[in-house]
Parts: structure tokens; C-alpha cells; sequence
């Protein structure tokens, strides 16, 4: 594809041109890094702790997955395949409060996994939980969202006192989680419907289907 085709983005503009950046008939407006939330399911505690917690998160990572890699060696060279997928843990840093305690919310879900007084550790049922980071356009407009299952705080870090300082107390707790899955929009959920319309890659389609998007082909070919 030249870099000066004039249909990639329609109207004759080109291709290195950024008008087809937030345009105001509505394309390519870019994701927020600070529009987002995390809930999760079935938190332990007082009444009202699932809400303390998505009040209290300050700033949390969004989902990473990878495989393990497999070599295979023969003669001279080598080739690779995808070995186990894992997910990496999520610090998710919260902000404390005094009148709604986030730390005795967090100190109740790490207690499930660790009780300090009877010195048992929990079974997993009890503290997996399923977890949701929401995505969002800045004036509310649902995007899309991450579905985190079994997540569980294997550390929580209370924060530390600083008699200089001028800071709300944070606390970072240290979650693992066991799979991910991207819960896509209404665009992408139409698109891979076309991709696996009877169990057949279309690309053609595709293709055809996000450029009426304003999108790239790119994506997909």
C-alpha cells in the first residue's frame, strides 16, 4: 500500500496527513489512559465493599498474556513453538480512606487466602474472584472491557508514613490471576462474527467491513 494512496482514509486525504485523527465526524478518537475502571465480583467484607474498592483503585494494569516458548532443535537450526500461555500479576494500587476503609476491604480478601490467626491458608474458592476492567470514551460511552478470572491477592503493601510528606496514602495490592479474555465492541464482535462465519476465515470480508469503518486494512491483511 503507498504511503500516499488517497482512498486508504477516503476524501483524497493522504495517507501521512493526522486529519483522519478525531475527526469530527466521529473516527479514530483516541482511548484515555484515565477513563477506565475495575470491579470485582463477590468482594468479601462490610456491606458496600465492592463499591469502596472501585472508588479507591488509583491506577491498574490492564491485562497481559503471553506463551512460553518451545525450541525445537534440528541439525543446524532451530524452530519455535508456542509453549504454555500465563498472565502476568496486577498491582493495582488503591487510594485509603478514613471514613470508608479501603485497607480493612483489601485486609478482608487477603484473609481469605491467609488467615494470620488460625495460620490456615484458604481453598481457592474461596478467594478467586472474577474481576472486569471497563474501557470508556471520556463523555461515558461504553468501549470495551477485560474479563480477569481468578484473580486473587497473593501481597498487600499497606503503604508507608512519611512525616514530610503531603500525599494520600496508597496501597498496592499484588494480584495473580489465572485467565484473561477481551470482551470486544459491537465493530469488533460484528467483524470476528465474519471471520468465523462457518468456521471460514473471510478476509475479503473483513476488510471490506472495517474500511467502511474508516479503518485500515492493515488490521486483518
Amino acid at each position: 500500500m503507498p504511503l500516499n494512496d488517497p482512498t486508504t482514509y477516503g476524501s483524497g486525504e493522504p495517507y501521512m496527513s493526522a486529519d483522519y485523527i478525531a475527526q469530527a465526524k466521529g473516527n479514530f478518537e483516541p482511548q484515555r489512559s484515565n477513563n477506565g475502571m475495575i470491579i470485582i465480583d463477590d468482594m468479601p467484607g462490610a456491606e458496600g465493599a465492592q463499591e469502596v474498592f472501585a472508588l479507591a483503585v488509583d491506577t491498574f494494569p490492564l491485562p497481559k498474556q503471553q506463551n512460553g516458548v518451545i525450541e525445537v532443535d534440528y541439525l543446524n537450526e532451530k524452530r519455535k513453538v508456542a509453549g504454555k500461555a500465563t498472565v502476568d500479576a496486577m498491582d493495582i494500587v488503591l487510594k485509603d480512606f478514613i471514613d470508608k476503609s479501603t485497607a480493612m476491604v483489601l485486609w478482608a480478601w487477603r484473609c481469605q487466602v491467609y488467615n494470620p490467626w488460625t495460620g490456615q491458608v484458604g481453598l481457592a474458592h474461596h478467594y478467586k474472584k472474577t474481576a472486569t476492567s471497563y474501557l470508556f470514551g471520556p463523555e461515558g460511552s461504553y468501549v470495551r472491557s477485560w474479563k480477569v478470572y481468578g484473580l486473587w491477592p497473593s501481597n498487600m503493601d499497606p503503604g508507608e508514613i512519611d512525616m514530610a510528606g503531603e500525599d494520600v496514602l496508597k496501597i498496592t495490592l499484588s494480584c495473580e490471576c489465572d485467565k484473561v479474555i477481551l470482551q470486544p465492541d459491537v465493530q469488533v464482535q460484528q467483524a470476528l462474527d465474519i471471520m468465523t462465519n462457518g468456521g471460514k476465515m473471510n478476509v475479503s470480508a473483513v476488510q471490506n467491513f472495517i474500511k467502511g469503518l474508516g479503518g485500515t486494512q492493515t488490521l486483518f491483511g
